[in-house]
């Protein structure tokens, strides 16, 4: 499984003239991170969705491969009990892309790409950040049985949390999507997911409330 990733990454790495050791050195360091305990759904399985995913739109970006490091790092930190994970992300991010020698150009985008994975929100209307968004987010216009092992491996996450505090704060979570003219920033995701998605939520709301 590592095997294919690792393809994935190199892909991308190539691109931008990376060594063959830096390459693995760094993937190294992304299966680290995504393999720590208590990921039940933020990892590999998840960026490899969300690779596809931007593959699938890739004609409606302006920077492909900036969206692909983005999706790459935008939860390689992920601690359920500490509220700033994007910021620690984009911090990330930066350290190891400038190891890499990855152009600062490319480096910033990445990082406000990732920052905006912390509220989903797109105020500049940027579509390389509204594919990263959308995509992140296209778990929830998915069938219900695979959103359901969604949810649930989201609430495995949070174990720390008891029942009723975690039901009441994943409502409040939920409600907010659904407060917003609209969950996708792309047309096409928009058209394809959005109804399912609010099915979905309003779903899961039910079951918890």
């Amino acid at each position: 499984m590592a095997t294919k990733y690792l393809e994935q990454w190199e892909a991308l790495l190539i691109k931008f003239s990376v060594s063959r050791a830096d390459i693995v050195k760094s993937f190294a360091d992304i299966v680290l991170y995504y393999g720590e305990s208590g990921r039940y759904y933020h990892n590999l399985t998840h960026i490899e969705q969300v690779l596809a995913t931007i593959d699938e739109f890739k004609q409606l970006a302006n920077d492909y491969p900036a969206i692909q490091l983005a999706a790459w790092f935008h939860d390689i930190i992920y601690n359920t009990r500490t509220p700033d994970n994007e910021v620690q992300s984009a911090v990330h991010a930066e350290a190891v892309l400038t190891n890499l020698s990855i152009p600062a150009e490319t480096i910033h985008k990445v990082n406000q790409m990732i920052l905006a994975t912390a509220k989903h929100l797109n105020p500049t209307g940027d579509p390389d950040t509204a594919i990263l968004l959308d995509a992140d987010l296209a778990i929830f216009g998915s069938e219900p049985a695979d959103y359901e092992r969604y949810a649930e491996a989201v609430r495995k996450e949070y174990g720390h949390i008891p029942e009723a505090n975690y039901r009441l704060a994943r409502i409040k979570v939920l409600n907010r999507f659904l407060e917003r003219p609209q969950i996708y920033h792309t047309p096409p995701l928009h058209e394809q997911l959005e109804e399912k998605a609010k099915e979905n939520l309003l779903e899961e709301i039910g079951r918890l409330s």
